[in-house]
């Protein structure tokens, strides 16, 4: 049985591929197995896996259910008393296994080893843009941190960015499905950070290419409501009480932040949602409250839009398409 097991969510990424497994089978550390969870890709992606020849590689095909349900069946598939997750277009340093399992093998049985990274094709890390960020070495969240603070520390958790012990799985069930393409991640990490101790290497071992990203940095389109906005009480079943105050402070700005994403897009049907789901908030009174007075105008108007008409001819032309509730129109930033 293999110590780690590497964990590939694929979905039309066949032009990636071959650079992330590449940065796998290339580590320093050899004793893994790979499982890559091909969720419905309509192009050769499957094919470049097959084409790496390495027995501890496996690839699974299944229809599209999702990044999150991808990486659940890879846990479930997954024999390796260490379990990691690498997105289909990023790669490694050839150290990052080796670094990660000699910190999650030190006597203290840290469980979660975290890696600092590199943004994209600069050489700019996550631990530079955020100095101030309370997370080094053996550390824990601190129960004090603000909304924003605990935000950056969830996004320190990029994929490829943790190794965990299966133990954490077991305990956390895995991420967020239901067809959720945003933050299912984040759903999975702040629940880590609530409950388990890590150990955060400074050293970039890891690179994002966010131009090959249309689920996150390098989304087409608006942002769905995120994952801990419509999971929030799944995040406090398992929440200790000395993060309870953290924790609603955290999910009051996930869930500012998503609202007003909603309303710009003037998906009111969502942004209704999240009011209804976060109806008072102390920490942001006062921007919940500007919010739900502007998707009230913005609703208002849009209720009461009358059809252009045309300065020359004088008659009346289409009004443009609404778009059904939950989608989000092209344009949308």
């Amino acid at each position: 049985m293999a110590l780690v097991s590497v964990i590939i969510p694929l979905y039309n990424k066949a032009k990636y591929i071959g650079r992330t497994m590449a940065s796998i089978l290339g580590q320093t550390w050899q004793d893994f197995e790979v499982i890559v969870i091909d969720d419905g890709s309509t192009d050769d992606g499957g094919a470049v896996v097959q084409a790496c020849g390495d027995p501890r590689v496996r690839l699974i095909r299944q229809t599209n259910r999702g990044p999150g349900a991808a990486r659940n069946h890879g846990i479930r598939l997954s024999t390796a008393p260490y379990l990691t997750f690498l997105d289909a277009d990023d790669e490694w340093r050839p150290g990052f296994l080796e670094r990660a399992v000699g910190a999650l093998s030190e006597p203290d049985r840290c469980p979660v080893f975290v890696t600092n990274y590199f943004l994209g094709e600069g050489t700019e890390t996550y631990l530079e843009h955020h100095r101030n960020l309370p997370l080094r070495g053996h550390c824990a969240l601190p129960t004090d941190a603000p909304p924003e603070t605990v935000k950056a520390c969830v996004d320190l958790f990029a994929q490829g960015a943790a190794v965990v012990r299966r133990e954490v799985m077991d305990h956390l069930g895995g991420y967020h499905e239901g067809g959720c393409t945003y933050g299912e991640d984040a759903y999975l990490w702040l629940r880590v950070l609530l409950n388990y101790p890590l150990y955060v290497c400074e050293e970039p071992l890891l690179r994002l290419w966010y131009d090959s990203s249309v689920l996150g940095h390098g989304r087409v389109g608006a942002y769905p409501v995120h994952s801990l906005v419509q999971r929030p009480v799944d995040v406090f079943a398992d929440c200790p009480d000395r993060y309870r105050q953290l924790t609603e402070a955290a999910l009051d700005y996930y869930a500012l932040i998503s609202l007003w994403r909603r309303i710009d897009c003037e998906d009111f049907a969502s942004a209704r949602g999240i009011l209804k789901t976060f109806p008072y908030s102390r920490r942001y009174r006062t921007q919940f409250l500007k919010a739900r007075i502007k998707l009230g105008v913005l609703s208002w108007v849009a209720g009461h839009r009358l059809p252009r008409r045309n300065a020359h001819r004088d008659r009346p032309v289409a009004p443009t398409p609404t778009p059904e509730a939950g989608t989000v129109p092209d344009e949308c930033p």
